[in-house]
């Protein structure tokens, strides 16, 4: 119960272990039902807000509203509001609907979101903490009015100073603004919506750009896979550089098909996070999107898939590096340190754990990557990949967040470093 009350989560149990071998005759009795809360004061105070025809809302959804995209569909078209929303909250309203603008809202996030935020007045964040890596370290622009509405009153006014914080579970929240449809619906905006489309064309033409010099564009290979799988696939990526890419250009239509290691980052946990996921829906597809410096750190759980003949599909960037390492350091030192890795031989690997090996190489991504995933059994591919010079937003985001934050002392340093060893040759990697 106290798992699923507020903000849903696991909850740790500590049994000290001489109770181990103790005996005990319990019985709990029903529990009643979880906790649901509600400020309808609050509540207020955001209706006046969004009430108010002559302000431009933008709504910023998080994984609080992962069962309720009915309905957070339905209030964004009464609100004629874009939605953006955090990467844990893909799927929480399809991303192909008109209204919606991708992840984030910032420089970090999809440019269709960036524009279409740029032109609201107020923020309505449902469901989401605006965590370090959803923001690109905290660079979110500022708004006239922030309406922060969250199940855990410890998220609210955190990050963000808002306008209104409303303690609310989101579908509550959601079906009371609902039941006010008369005061705050709005009519059809077609500039907002055509703005959106526009903004959306524009991405995919420079999604569909080809940065990479040899192998496969890691870019190309995410869309390959969005339109290679099912609706309902579900997807695990994880702590490469290319976790950005796919957040932007994975449209996610269904919810809780999507999902990404965004607080701790841990490295190699799509591996064993898909298994979970295959041995609970065997009748889904289950893919990863994994980097070969994720792999070294939990390899050894492929085992486990064709032990328990899990049909996981694995597909792993390969270009023998710590590529995500290499782009903040080289922008920050003009040289690397300790991000390259010994090539492995994937076939022999997957041969001795009992998995079937695949190279996907360049030309015809998406029909090789359909012919991987009607394999029998669990499949590990190599994708040899080259980021080339494709600019990831995310990054640079935080570069410019993390530059002004410096001294000035830190960034004469810096900008001395940089400009020595900007014309002095140093090892590539050292």
């Amino acid at each position: 119960q106290t798992a699923m009350e507020g903000e849903p989560g696991p909850v740790g149990v500590v049994v000290p272990y001489p109770m181990l071998i103790e005996t005990a005759l319990f019985d709990s009795g029903p529990y009643g039902a979880c906790a649901v809360p509600f400020d309808a004061l609050a509540f207020d105070r955001a209706l006046g807000i969004l009430g108010d025809g002559r302000l431009r809302v933008g709504i910023y959804a998080g994984v609080g509203c992962m069962d309720y995209g009915d309905s957070l569909t339905k209030v964004a078209e009464l609100l004629q509001a874009p939605v953006a929303t955090s990467v844990s909250g893909k799927g929480v309203m399809d991303e192909c609907h008109p209204l919606a603008v991708g992840w984030g809202y910032g420089a970090h996030a999809t440019r269709t979101a960036e524009l279409a935020f740029q032109k609201v007045d107020v923020v309505l964040a449902i469901g989401v903490k605006y965590s370090e890596v959803s923001t690109g370290f905290y660079s979110i622009p500022p708004h006239r009015h922030h309406i922060h509405v969250d199940a855990n009153a410890a998220n609210l006014g955190q990050v963000v100073s808002p306008s209104v914080c409303v303690h609310s579970d989101a579908g509550v929240f959601l079906s009371k603004l609902l039941e006010n449809e008369a005061r705050l619906s709005r009519p059809a905006c077609r500039p907002l919506t055509e703005a959106i489309a526009r903004h959306k064309e524009a991405e995919a033409k420079e999604y569909a750009r080809c940065y990479a010099a040899h192998g496969v564009d890691p870019m190309h290979f995410v869309l390959a896979l969005r339109r290679a799988t099912a609706c309902d696939a579900l997807t695990f990526t994880d702590v490469t550089v290319v976790e950005h890419l796919a957040a932007a250009a994975y449209q996610v239509s269904r919810p809780r098909t999507y999902f990404n290691p965004v607080d701790n980052q841990a490295m190699g946990w799509s591996i064993p996070a898909a298994l979970g996921a295959q041995a609970v829906m065997p009748g889904r597809q289950v893919v990863t999107i994994t980097g070969d410096g994720c792999l070294l750190m939990s390899a050894m759980e492929l085992s486990t898939a064709a032990r328990e003949g899990l049909p996981v599909k694995f597909f792993v960037l390969d270009d023998a590096a710590y590529t995500y390492m290499q782009i903040l350091q080289k922008s920050a030192y003009r040289r690397t340190t300790a991000t390259q890795l010994a090539r492995l031989d994937y076939a022999s690997l997957a041969k001795g754990l009992g998995l079937t090996h695949i190279e996907l190489t360049p030309g015809d991504l998406e029909a090789k990557i359909r012919g991987i995933l009607a394999m029998h059994g669990p499949v590990l591919t190599t994708v040899p990949v080259d980021i080339g010079k494709r600019p990831i937003r995310w990054i640079e985001a935080v570069r410019g967040r993390y530059t002004r934050e410096l001294s000035t002392g830190q960034k004469v340093r810096f900008a001395a470093r940089i400009g020595v060893r900007s014309i002095k040759l140093f090892k590539e990697n050292d």
